[in-house]
């Protein structure tokens, strides 16, 4: 079992909003007054982030080829693909709402993803480093 480490962006909640336009004329304006606040900010914020995070899973399971929904899972594949190997996959999140929400999606539907080949919830860690800001 190969351990990959990867950074958790916001390419997911990009690409949504690139393919989606009632998700994002309904929370783009929600998805960017989080831009600038921190995780330490979560619960604060937890109707936003709860809205967003519904709105995205529904646009995941409506996208056929799950490997591109985002930079991260992209990689993945390629690694796996590459590695020819089981993953143990550690996402590293910065200390903001956005990425730690990011990697909050990603953790859960990672497992779903044939291409990644992972049997074990366990398998997929998430971090959000604090402090670090991207």
């Amino acid at each position: 079992m190969k351990k990959v480490i990867t950074m958790v962006g916001t390419s997911l909640f990009d690409n949504c909003f690139e393919k989606n336009n009632d998700i994002k004329e309904h929370y783009y304006d929600d998805y960017n007054a989080l831009k600038e606040k921190r995780s330490k900010n979560w619960n604060d914020e937890i109707d936003s982030i709860k809205e967003i995070m519904k709105a995205t899973k529904k646009w995941i399971e409506s996208e056929r080829d799950k490997s591109n929904i985002s930079a991260e899972i992209k990689s993945l594949v390629k690694l796996k693909e590459e590695l020819e190997d089981e993953l143990e996959i550690y996402l590293l999140c910065s200390d903001t709402i956005l990425s730690k929400l990011a990697g909050e999606i990603l953790k859960e539907v990672i497992p779903s993803i044939e291409d990644l080949g992972i049997k074990n919830q366990d398998d997929v860690k998430l971090r959000v480093i604090e402090g670090l800001q991207v």
